[in-house]
């Protein structure tokens, strides 16, 4: 992310837009140095601005500020006379004037935030006068920088409550597009002034007599104080928490927690960190996620636990590199104790970060959010050994046909020290209750003919296989062909549209999410469209603001569906899910096993959640015996992990029983996944794990 990923506007005008919330807040929040013109200074400019300065902290970044103290005759005059031990004296007591005007509650706790910006040099701030005595300096300026590029804003905007009810309006400027040279000129203008190089204007440093009063006040700056004029309340961790964060502990801190989709495994690791944190003293916390969107939830979410000044490393090393380094030597030298950084695998995998990583001299603290992905060959390199204090997070921590990475996930966090099952997450209200519909669906001929060939051709290289490289691409190509020919099972959306169609008749669909092939999503979009629904798609190439602006509308009730494809497995939270049709899977219980809990999690709205599972079965008149049976072999295990915890589960076994049964595979209703993986592996089957 960065201010490039902000959209905005050219001109904003207050009559139409928020232009504190739409346009200062977002540039704010991708920004670590924000400089400031603003007519006087006053306590409104804190208040309105709350959202965005955490943003800043949580950047590390750095406010420049130049503003007005508000003078007599007598004060500007005392200024002209250049006597410095005056001038201080004057602007300490103009701004000491409006400090008391912090009286109410709320206002004295913006009064310590705002001392405690200036303690830190957060906030550095400087005050201009004009040397004509007459005017003000009222050069109403933003600039917002990212390690690359700027955005400027230059108008009549006032940085006050009041400013949102003026007619105000503003111009933006973008330095990667054509206002390139009016960025660098308000720069420039604004750095002038900062260096006291306008003729126009005297500026004045902060007086040292000021700064003590901030400091001073900065001690009663409660950091638990979350903007919008309350407090915090730090989440509490529940009874099952503590007894994770105790077997973790009794396992010399290190371990895995194979707890349930939507059971808290992030505030759980979370908890666990705080108490080593708490009886070390110091630490160095690295968190590595599969996606850039949890690099975001996780900083939000440690943030409101405590952790401060969090690094966010992923995308370009421009970005994180340097303050990366300077924090490790910061740490190692003692003069800070505890630093926080949250990454992307794909970021953690590359030489400048991992060598960095290698420096760090104790303490060093890793959670591994989907833990599952550091088997991969790049992300064992992150397996270091400095790192002391190893918690992998998952609720399937092993790999699907990969012997090698489950076994170096489990030698390098030790073991899995606590489980949490969806059974008992349902038992304890931590998950919603549901019901499992499987709806049987069948290959057509062409369909059927085509996965009978691609399974003579796997069979006829089982038989005669080698460690050819190329054959073994060579036949993961085929294994993906013939999975995709179950998930795009023409009948499978005649299915759909039915089942909607008579659905629509009887009740309101909403908070409906459709799982579907990729290159599906579009068709499907449309003809959901085309019968009255209001749908959107979701899916890789929508990005992160979007992303969240379509589940805002998908929560409110304004989407009534969306359509997925793999997007939707890992991270993403929406309770509001009600229903969900799964008409994609692939063969990894991963997959379906996390696409479940995003449908699971708890909402004050729901009583419980519905599982539609379009199952295969073959063309009604294939001839090939053993072809049949490996279809539906194929389809049970996920049959047998929706059911075994689902309200109707022996309504849904009789849904499928008798034409199970007719191929002598009622046992294969009640094998769970990994136990058939077992089994695959020792027949040899091959490796079905990539869909597409």
């Amino acid at each position: 992310m960065g201010l490039r990923d902000v959209e905005v506007k050219l001109i904003y005008d207050s009559s139409k837009d928020n232009i504190e919330k739409d346009l200062f807040i977002p540039l704010m929040q991708e920004s670590n140095k924000y400089y400031r013109g603003i007519g006087y200074f006053s306590s409104n400019w804190i208040q309105v601005a709350l959202e965005g300065i955490e943003s800043i902290i949580k950047n590390n970044g750095k406010i420049y500020m130049i503003t007005s103290p508000n003078l007599t005759e007598d004060d500007y005059e005392a200024i002209k006379k250049g006597n410095k031990a005056k001038t201080d004296e004057v602007i300490y007591n103009s701004i000491k004037q409006e400090l008391e005007k912090f009286d109410a509650k709320d206002k004295k706790e913006l009064l310590n935030f705002l001392s405690w910006l200036i303690a830190e040099e957060i906030l550095e701030m400087k005050f201009a006068v004009c040397k004509n005595g007459i005017g003000i300096y009222h050069d109403k300026i933003a600039i917002f920088e990212d390690n690359q590029d700027m955005v400027c804003i230059h108008g009549s905007i006032n940085a006050s409550l009041q400013a949102n009810f003026n007619g105000e309006g503003v111009s933006v400027f973008k330095s990667w597009g054509t206002g390139f040279e009016y960025c660098n000129e308000h720069k420039k203008r604004f750095m002038e002034l900062w260096n006291g190089q306008r003729e126009f204007y005297t500026v004045i440093d902060m007086p040292e007599k000021l700064k003590c009063t901030f400091r001073d006040l900065s001690q009663n700056f409660d950091k638990n104080y979350i903007f919008g004029n309350s407090t915090v309340k730090k989440k509490e961790p529940r009874k099952y928490q503590l007894e994770a964060i105790q077997k973790l502990k009794e396992n010399n801190w290190q371990g895995i927690f194979e707890m349930a989709t939507g059971t808290g495994k992030t505030l759980t690791s979370i908890f666990a960190m705080l108490k080593y944190k708490e009886e070390k003293g110091r630490q160095f916390l690295i968190v590595l996620v599969p996606f850039t969107h949890l690099v975001e939830q996780w900083t939000e979410e440690l943030a409101e636990q405590g952790y401060e000044a969090i690094l966010k490393c992923m995308g370009s090393k421009q970005k994180w590199y340097n303050r990366l380094i300077s924090r490790i030597k910061d740490y190692n030298s003692h003069l800070i104790d505890n630093v926080c950084i949250v990454s992307t695998y794909k970021t953690s995998t590359s030489t400048d970060f991992y060598e960095a990583i290698k420096k760090i001299e104790s303490n060093l603290c890793l959670i591994a959010d989907e833990c599952h992905n550091m088997g991969t060959n790049n992300g064992q390199n992150m397996m270091l050994d400095n790192i002391e204090v190893r918690l992998g997070l998952s609720a399937t921590p092993d790999r699907w046909f990969d012997e090698d990475g489950t076994q170096k996930i489990k030698q390098y966090f030790n073991k899995t020290v606590y489980e949490y099952t969806l059974e008992k997450a349902i038992q304890d209200n931590l998950l919603t209750p549901y019901y499992y519909y499987p709806i049987v669906t069948r290959l057509d001929y062409e369909e059927q003919e085509e996965y009978t060939e691609l399974t003579r051709r796997i069979s006829n290289y089982l038989n005669k296989r080698n460690s050819d490289e190329e054959d073994d691409d060579y036949i993961k190509k085929i294994y993906r062909k013939r999975r995709r020919i179950m998930n795009t099972c023409r009948s499978k959306y005649v299915t759909l549209y039915k089942l909607l169609k008579e659905k629509m008749q009887t009740e309101t669909i909403s908070h409906t999410l459709v799982y579907v092939a990729q290159g599906e999503s579009k068709d499907v979009t449309k003809h959901l469209s085309d019968m009255g629904f209001k749908v959107h798609e979701f899916v890789y190439d929508v990005d992160i603001e979007d992303r969240k602006k379509i589940l805002q509308k998908f929560s409110a009730g304004e989407y009534q569906i969306l359509v997925a494809i793999k997007c939707l497995d890992e991270g993403v939270d929406i309770p509001s899910i009600k229903t969900a049709y799964f008409l994609s899977s692939t063969s990894n219980p991963r997959e379906f096993i996390q696409r479940r809990g995003r449908i699971l999690r708890t909402s004050d709205y729901k009583k419980y959640a519905e599982l539609y599972d379009f199952i295969v079965f073959p063309y009604e008149e294939c001839k090939n015996r053993s072809v049949e049976k490996n279809i539906i072999k194929k389809e049970l295990p996920r049959f047998a992990e929706f059911a075994q915890n689902a309200e109707n589960k022996n309504r849904a076994r009789d849904e499928i029983y008798d034409m199970v049964s007719k191929y002598n595979l009622e046992p294969n209703m009640n094998k769970l996944p990994w136990e058939v993986y077992q089994e695959m592996r020792e027949e040899g089957e091959g490796n079905e794990t990539d869909e597409y």
